[in-house]
């Protein structure tokens, strides 16, 4: 029963009245109720269920369809549809077409907003979710030959965030020695200047 003031929603069949608000072309492409029942709808349209009430007629459509394939007739019923993991051997095509020929990739090496030099390890057991450890870290522990524990700082002798030879590296065993070696810096620096201002 519809007309110009009211309609049956198409997905929970219930009565509705046109808003006051509503303009009469709006009102006329209005087939549900509500907000919820439009994005319902909106749902079942996109994932292509025309006849979504009668859920034997999509499995007759979708056994007809694979039929199809199998003849001949289609190209691919399936096409754009996501279906199970993927196998190594597409994995590894894939990882070469992102890796090699993506504008974005840049050998693996990247610097951050704090300066540091991060290098692409995903086989590194610290490394972050990404896939990047810090070179600076990768270097320390290619001298001493072990992984670092995450508790360990590597402090840059000259300050240079960038530069991480071996010679101006310098290892902690936590982060409060490495602060108290900071303040032991500050001290020196001031005792140094505290002359001049006298």
């Amino acid at each position: 029963m519809e007309s110009l003031l009211h309609k049956t929603c198409e997905i929970c069949k219930c009565y509705f009245v046109k808003p006051y608000h509503t303009s009469l072309n709006m009102w006329k492409k209005a087939k549900t109720c509500s907000r919820k029942c439009f994005h319902i709808r909106h749902r079942k349209l996109m994932m292509g269920h025309s006849d979504w009430v009668n859920t034997k007629s999509h499995k007759k459509q979708g056994q007809t369809l694979k039929r199809l394939y199998k003849e001949g007739k289609l190209i691919n019923p399936n096409k754009g549809r996501k279906f199970g993991p993927l196998s190594e051997e597409t994995k590894r095509k894939i990882g070469l077409k992102s890796k090699g020929n993506m504008f974005a990739w840049k050998g693996g090496r990247r610097i951050t907003y704090q300066g540091y030099i991060k290098i692409h390890s995903p086989q590194h057991p610290h490394h972050d979710n990404a896939g990047y450890v810090p070179e600076h870290r990768l270097v320390m522990e290619k001298h001493i030959g072990r992984y670092l524990i995450p508790e360990e700082v590597v402090h840059h002798i000259d300050g240079n965030k960038q530069n991480n030879i071996i010679k101006n590296l310098l290892i902690f065993s936590n982060n409060s020695k490495h602060k108290k070696y900071h303040e032991f810096l500050k001290n020196c620096v001031r005792e140094l200047l505290n002359p001049l201002y006298k």
